[in-house]
């Protein structure tokens, strides 16, 4: 299982991996559907968005945390340093999103 709950908590896995050769994918593991980003394509913006929106949702009523990997095939050194970093971003971005959500509902 790519989610998992612990006391409101969700870890979302998210994995770095090769579509096709030129196709490179951030896939964030959510239980009822896996989202992939297509980090070549000009939605690429869009899909982020789309991401995050969904993870924002999850916020109201759980702790989110995203767990970065990438697949043992993957070999794009600089992808993988960028998504990591993004995905640290993501998860502090996360947090404070979490604390004004929460003082916002009372």
């Amino acid at each position: 299982m790519s989610e998992e709950i612990s006391m409101n908590r969700k870890v979302i896995e998210v994995v770095l991996l090769t579509g096709d050769e030129e196709t490179d994918l951030l896939r964030f593991s959510f239980e009822e559907t896996p989202l992939d980003v297509n980090l070549n394509s000009p939605l690429c913006q869009n899909e982020l968005k789309a991401v995050f929106v969904r993870l924002l949702q999850m916020l109201i009523e759980n702790d989110v945390y995203l767990e970065f990997n990438y697949a043992d095939d993957y070999g794009r050194a600089m992808y993988i340093e960028v998504c990591e970093e993004y995905v640290k971003d993501l998860n502090r971005e996360l947090a404070s999103a979490k604390e004004k959500i929460r003082k916002e509902m009372g």
